[in-house]
């Protein structure tokens, strides 16, 4: 009997680890299974309960804050990680953390169901860091974070997160008839979103000494697609798109309505361009005479 419920286990766990969640059904404890990146220490309630990977079928159910402290030498570098989950009868959590050095390098998901009254439909609600993010749902995006998704069919789904200057996340997650799946996504910046000013980002806004003081050949007559800066705030006929960023002062302008489609220029905060098209979240726009790229509409509003 041992060996059957270790087998048992083992099998569980191999489907988890691939990113998926389910119900468990075995008795009216909850299940939590917490894996991690670099390997950590686990506390509940500020409780030592094990490390990860880790996985406990039998905890009562209710509120827990969770704490995940980097382990050894690897870890030593990492952030902790500390969230609120409620773990229900029956069902399977899990909790899944990429630590960096820095919080806003760092992502992760929680990945929970609970019991639906309309025991006939399954659902999905998701939230983001940073909020607002897209969520596409097997290639087919559904709009911006949080939202609701209902009527998801039963099985298995891949969700993708994305938002621009972000690492886009997948995550795949089974939905079950009579449970809302509820996913909790952080996002990680990109490199060149935390680090501080840097010699693109100077190069792009003042033609000065370095073009003057660099050797001849290193200076380029015109500068790179990544390093043009569109500088346009003044009158523009309807239709166009207005430039709302003011975090980062500036939003990339793509190859295609996609973070991980090449960048094609930056247009501050403020900035007017030509709006050409709209596609599921993102504005075309014309940013230099005959040459269109993306813009997220997050970042943006049209004017018509």
């Amino acid at each position: 009997m041992r060996k059957l419920l270790l087998a048992v286990l083992v099998m569980i766990s191999a489907v988890l680890l691939s990113g998926c969640t389910l119900p468990f059904t075995q008795g009216k404890k909850a299940a939590l299974q917490v894996t991690s990146n670099p390997k950590t220490t686990v506390f509940l309630n500020d409780e030592h309960v094990g490390s990860t990977p880790f996985f406990d079928e039998k905890i009562k159910p209710g509120d827990y804050r969770i704490k995940l402290v980097p382990e050894g030498s690897s870890g030593g570098q990492a952030v902790s990680w500390e969230g609120q989950v409620k773990l229900v009868s029956g069902v399977l959590t899990v909790i899944s953390r990429d630590l960096a050095e820095t919080e806003e390098k760092s992502s992760g998901y929680v990945v929970t169901m609970e019991p639906k009254t309309d025991k006939t439909q399954a659902s999905m609600a998701i939230v983001t860091l940073p909020d607002g993010a897209v969520v596409t749902l097997d290639g087919e995006p559904k709009g911006f974070a949080p939202i609701n998704v209902d009527n998801t069919s039963e099985g298995e789904h891949l969700l993708v997160i994305s938002s621009p200057g972000y690492v886009e996340k997948s995550i795949k997650a089974k939905a079950v008839k009579g449970y809302k799946l509820s996913a909790s996504v952080q996002l990680s910046k990109m490199p060149e979103e935390i680090a501080s000013p840097t010699p693109e980002a100077t190069a792009s806004a003042e033609p000065k000494p370095a073009a003057s003081t660099a050797p001849k050949s290193s200076a380029s007559p015109k500068p790179s697609s990544s390093s043009t800066t569109i500088t346009n705030t003044g009158d523009i006929d309807k239709p166009y798109v207005l430039i709302k960023s003011p975090d980062t002062g500036w939003v990339r302008v793509r190859s295609s309505a996609s973070t991980s489609s090449d960048e094609l220029a930056k247009a501050n905060d403020g900035e007017k361009l030509k709006y050409v098209s709209s596609d599921n979240g993102w504005y075309e726009v014309e940013y230099e005479e005959d040459s269109t790229g993306w813009i997220s509409a997050k970042y943006a509003e049209l004017y018509e």
